[in-house]
């Protein structure tokens, strides 16, 4: 029953991910602006939380949690600003493949700061992603893969999306510490409400700056 429950669980957010992508990407070419896009999806959490948070002892959770989560819920909003900017100016078939590599930074994450050791399938899955480099980069017959490489990675777009996934596969590590020392409820909910102050806050200022 888990297992099945966690594979249900696995292609949602698989199918998820890109539709958000794509949601997002539209928006962006109607002029909405990344921050208020975050601030507007965290909104809706937050309230969908409310119920939630008056579950008895749903938030009765140690400080370590509530700093564990607030450094995930910072790093949320961050990194979803920045994949919205990377969206604004890049094709979504271009970006969409990055979102694999993902996986390869979380898990070498996961060996240093969680000391989670991969399996060989985990570790020749990712050598796959990798290896699979090769066909997401656009390049001519006649031109050197190295400088293809250059040419893909200078790209700002690409440049941000890297930096999006950077940031999600830290806050997944937080993340995790969290519901170590609690429950996925309690730290979904945390995630929920704490990102929501920290989107407007980010939102409050781009607009002074503007």
């Amino acid at each position: 029953m888990i297992a099945t429950a966690t594979t249900i669980f696995i292609l949602v957010r698989v199918l998820a991910n890109p539709l958000s992508n794509l949601f997002q990407k539209q928006l962006t070419q109607q002029s909405a602006h990344p921050v208020f896009i975050i601030a507007v999806v965290h909104a809706w959490l937050a309230v969908m939380c409310l119920p939630l948070c008056l579950t008895p002892g749903m938030l009765d959770v140690s400080s370590a949690v509530w700093g564990n989560m607030l450094i995930s819920a910072l790093l949320a909003v961050v990194s979803n600003v920045t994949l919205i900017y990377a969206l604004s100016g890049t094709d979504l078939s271009v970006l969409g493949p990055i979102n694999a590599y993902k996986s390869v930074v979380s898990l070498i994450l996961g060996i240093f700061m969680l000391g989670e050791k991969p399996t060989g399938a985990g570790a020749g899955g990712v050598l796959l992603i990798v290896a699979g480099s090769y066909f997401v980069i656009d390049r001519r017959v006649d031109q050197p893969l190295s400088n293809a490489f250059v040419r893909f990675f200078s790209e700002r777009g690409i440049q941000l999306r890297f930096a999006a996934l950077f940031l999600s596969a830290t806050e997944a590590i937080f993340l995790k510490r969290a519901i170590r020392l609690s429950s996925p409820w309690p730290a979904f909910v945390l995630w929920s409400m704490l990102a929501l102050p920290i989107a407007a806050t980010n939102k409050r200022g781009t607009q002074r700056q503007g």
